[in-house]
């Protein structure tokens, strides 16, 4: 099983009895390459519960990184998904890319495919159309 060595033991951020100091921890891992990581809740990831990591497919692995980096200001960097996945985004989602720039939910700009301020809160309806 592999072992990030992100969580706060790791991070020598456990001060014993309960206390912890969490003002300088550092993001944990949540996407490995083709692996997922789910991490328990906190009080069992104190009490020593293993996270549950998961293979993912390169189909998989596509969805999750278009999904998560439509989720950010930056947007999905075009460039990148064509080296990553050797498929060109705007051929491959033609139908969904044209139905969300009419509605002005997404643009285009510089390489960059990001939902518009308008729609970052409606942002799951927008993903799932690229999912």
């Amino acid at each position: 099983m592999l072992n990030a060595g992100l969580g706060i033991k790791d991070q020598g951020l456990d001060k014993g009895g309960g206390d912890k100091d969490l003002s300088s921890v550092i993001c944990h891992l949540s996407f490995v390459p083709n692996i997922r990581v789910a991490n328990p809740p906190y009080h069992a990831y104190m009490s020593g519960a293993e996270s549950v990591y998961e293979q993912l497919s390169a189909e998989e692995c596509a969805r999750e990184t278009v999904m998560l980096a439509l989720r950010t200001a930056r947007g999905l960097d075009l460039a990148e998904y064509q080296n990553f996945t050797g498929k060109d985004f705007l051929t491959e989602f033609i139908k969904p890319l044209k139905k969300h720039l009419a509605l002005g939910s997404v643009e285009l700009d510089g390489g960059f495919l990001r939902i518009t301020d308008k729609y970052i809160l409606l942002s799951n309806s927008v993903i799932v159309d690229f999912w």
